[in-house]
């Protein structure tokens, strides 16, 4: 059965305490009984908060401790973590352990940054700028490319500022690989806006021919399905207008329609009445 002290014992216990003895040197002058835990319960008893707590992980045979900290201290060692986003940095300057400091945000409900390498240190405004991108829409991709980091360091930093982390598909011109709308293997293709007057050529994904879509605005209409574009010279990328030629069907690779009188190109199929 566990030995009940008596109050005289704990008042003498508070005193040895006040006069510069640990919880250890405490227990020790009284051949460990009581224990360092019923020592520093006594102290909280009397509204002394000790110096070091051992915590669980020296109760299984680990060297050190945690200090404890008011509610104001705890505000302070958030702020500092949240400006700094380092576990390390914020505890050497509180002069406590790592885990201490995770206990606090975990407290708080703060969450801390992920383990790996030391985030980077930004500026101060380069810290408004990503917190401000990232509440206006754009996603965590595009933030790391622009300042050129990886995508798990401004997830860490959002996390640290108390941002609300959440799944975005970036699309557009506020993705990380975004080009400009073209993109380029053997013919060109043109991203076009909703309201474009030439969507209805563009496919489900909103691309459409570069050659078709100058052809289309050099005619003021859509092409019909039936019509092609050939590229006089060959060159499927050389999209400009006067290496173009609207044709009625598939066209013969390396064919050119030229007038027979003139050699000229511009050229165009006409019905007959």
């Amino acid at each position: 059965m566990r030995r009940r002290f008596t109050v005289e014992e704990k008042e003498a216990w508070v005193r040895l305490y006040q006069e510069g003895l640990t919880i250890q040197d405490i227990s020790n002058f009284y051949n460990n009984s009581p224990t360092w835990n019923t020592v520093s319960i006594a102290l909280y008893e009397a509204g002394i908060f000790p110096r070091k707590l051992i915590d669980e992980g020296q109760r299984r045979g680990r060297k050190g401790g945690y200090r404890r900290f008011c509610f104001e201290e705890e505000e302070k060692i958030i702020a500092v973590y949240q400006e700094l986003c380092s576990l390390a940095l914020t505890a050497i300057r509180f002069q406590c352990g790592k885990d201490v400091i995770k206990r606090i945000l975990k407290r708080h409900k703060i969450a801390s940054h992920p383990r790996g390498n030391s985030p980077r240190n930004f500026t101060v405004e380069q810290k408004n700028k990503i917190i401000e991108q990232w509440r206006s829409g754009v996603s965590q991709a595009a933030i790391a490319s622009q300042l050129k980091v990886n995508q798990t360091t401004i997830s860490g930093f959002l996390s640290c500022k108390g941002e609300t982390k959440e799944t975005r598909q970036a699309k557009g011109s506020r993705h990380g690989n975004w080009k400009g709308g073209r993109s380029i293997s053997k013919y060109v293709f043109v991203l076009l806006s909703p309201d474009h007057p030439l969507r209805i050529m563009a496919d489900n994904s909103r691309y459409v021919l570069e050659h078709r879509l100058v052809m289309g605005e050099a005619l003021g209409r859509p092409l019909f399905p039936y019509e092609t574009v050939h590229h006089i010279d060959g060159n499927c990328q050389n999209n400009r207008l006067e290496n173009l030629q609207l044709r009625i069907g598939k066209h013969g690779k390396g064919i050119t329609h030229r007038c027979r009188s003139c050699g000229s190109v511009d050229i165009e199929p006409i019905l007959l009445e």
